[in-house]
């Protein structure tokens, strides 16, 4: 089963073409990457990833509110569990992104 080990960056403060990283293993066969927004709980696929290897997805994030958004990746019609010890705390998992955009300079 695959399972996702961490997001980098797990922070983002511009998500105009942010790319990210999603770590961990069994990837190889992924058919399917996700976003859940938070603050709407809607799922968002992603139409473009980059299988780089095994371990190591590559993707570009849409549009979305601030906030946590929470990533999913799917292999054999499966999601990928995700491990804790994230951004979140040592409790939390690790497959979870905040974005907190940048105040404008005036």
């Amino acid at each position: 089963m695959a399972s996702i080990h961490r997001v980098v960056p797990q922070e983002l403060a511009d998500m105009n073409n942010a790319s990210i990283s999603i770590m961990g293993d069994g990837f190889s066969k992924a058919t399917a990457v996700y976003f859940v927004d938070s603050t709407s709980s809607t799922k968002i696929f992603e139409r473009t990833f980059k299988i780089v290897s095994d371990g190591q997805i590559n993707t570009v994030l849409p549009s979305l509110t601030p906030g946590q958004l929470q990533v999913f990746v799917i292999t054999g019609g499966t999601e990928a569990e995700a491990g804790q010890g994230g951004f979140l705390g040592s409790e939390g998992p690790v497959n979870y992104i905040y974005y907190v955009p940048r105040k404008t300079q005036l």
